[in-house]
């Protein structure tokens, strides 16, 4: 619902998005059938087994908590907290871990050599996060509407895009399309206008956080195409191709400052742009 400056009803707004293709929903990922997957089984099997042999004879109380304290925090891979003073599980945990290790393989299919169960966990948990990287490369492919209308329930602007993502395999780089088709009866010029705008183009990670493994420093290399198919100005072009180059800088977590430059390749004029874009949660 949409407000005018004395808050009164002057129309209203909607719009959805829909995935066509989706393969990097993370929720819904199954990695039973994955290296990581296969070893993680494996493994449960044999430390279900040591949790087994250690709880023998103990009752609910301290011992028994600090147990299962042991087992969270060594499964977590809470390297931090796995300190024999704190807590001698740990160390019977490792003890009993020694005894099956040689039945147990790297998750790269290694022999398994180290009989420190935190270093195999480490592993798993970064052949996890390799699993999940490459789901960061895997296809997205989104249509969206929306729209607005007067107080009649006219629509007064319109749109529907087209958005296709798909990662480069190894690498943080990415396959950027955008397509969007839009009707605008509300533009200053008081003529109906019906527009596309259409964006191909690579998006490359050039810098990237070590701590929150997030990129703060990004490029993109890509054409623009500008169509208007009704209500031309006197003084523009129905139709613009230009060589585009976008920088992203990120000051803060959800604060980014892009920097456009535009070429127009019929006209030889250089363009550039400095916006302000700040994203609410996530």
């Amino acid at each position: 619902m949409n407000l005018d400056e004395s808050f009164k009803y002057n129309g209203f707004s909607g719009g959805f998005t829909f995935a066509v293709v989706n393969k990097r929903d993370k929720v819904t990922i199954n990695l039973a059938k994955t290296l990581y997957g296969t070893s993680r089984e494996i493994f449960m099997t044999q430390f279900a087994q040591i949790q087994s042999t250690l709880a023998t004879g103990l009752t609910d109380g301290p011992e028994l908590d600090m147990l299962r304290e042991a087992c969270k925090n060594v499964l977590n891979d809470n390297l931090e907290e796995l300190d024999d003073t704190k807590n001698p599980y740990y160390k019977r945990i490792n003890e009993e871990f020694a005894k099956v290790a040689k039945t147990l393989k790297n998750p790269d299919g290694t022999p398994l050599k180290s009989e420190d169960i935190s270093s195999f966990i480490s592993t798993l948990s970064q052949l996890r996060k390799s699993e999940m990287d490459k789901v960061d490369s895997k296809a997205l492919w989104t249509i969206a509407t929306d729209g607005s209308a007067n107080t009649d329930g006219k629509f007064s602007k319109c749109s529907v895009s087209s958005v296709y993502l798909k990662g480069i395999y190894n690498s943080s780089d990415q396959i950027d399309n955008r397509g969007t088709f839009t009707y605008d009866d509300n533009t200053l010029v008081n003529m109906p206008r019906t527009t596309f705008n259409g964006k191909a183009g690579l998006n490359f990670v050039l810098a990237r956080s070590t701590i929150e493994n997030s990129s703060y420093f990004e490029f993109k290399a890509l054409g623009e195409y500008n169509k208007i198919y009704k209500n031309v100005l006197p003084d523009e072009d129905d139709e613009t191709i230009t060589a585009n180059a976008e920088f992203r800088i990120r000051f803060a977590k959800d604060f980014w400052i892009p920097i456009t430059v535009k070429y127009d390749i019929e006209n030889s004029n250089l363009l550039g742009f400095l916006n302000l874009t700040y994203n609410f949660g996530k």
